[in-house]
């Protein structure tokens, strides 16, 4: 059976570079991100059965909780945590504090609240994380 992994942000980027790749290999992916764009709905076409797309954010548990629940049978063997925010940026002498809460939020409290989330899974297969 080939291998099942969850990629947060596979809408551009790195992301959508690190499912193409996957997806390439033989595996199936399961890609949670806020905006599905037409490059991420090609690899449906490229790659019939083998992606499911979900929309939704990776800081929001329902949403997580989701991604998790449409493994049905599946194992998780990997994760690869890619979602991420570096805006805003400027000098810090200048950013106001509230800048940087939300990128805190985004960057570590939404991986921990993921982790913490989707470890069970991972852990019945002595699964990989990538982040």
């Amino acid at each position: 059976m080939s291998p099942t992994i969850l990629i947060t942000g596979a809408s551009r980027g790195i992301g959508l570079a690190a499912a193409e790749f996957i997806l390439a290999d033989g595996a199936k992916v399961i890609a949670l991100q806020r905006t599905v764009t037409p490059a991420l709905e090609a690899l449906s076409t490229k790659y019939p059965g083998a992606i499911q797309i979900i929309k939704g954010d990776f800081t929001k548990p329902e949403d997580i909780s989701s991604a998790l629940a449409s493994l049905g049978t599946h194992s998780l063997d990997a994760v690869v945590l890619n979602a991420a925010v570096g805006e805003p940026f400027g000098p810090i002498a200048t950013m106001p504090l509230d800048s940087f809460r939300g990128i805190f939020d985004i960057n570590f409290f939404g991986v921990v609240q993921f982790l913490q989330l989707a470890l069970p899974k991972l852990r019945e297969r002595r699964g990989r994380l990538f982040w």
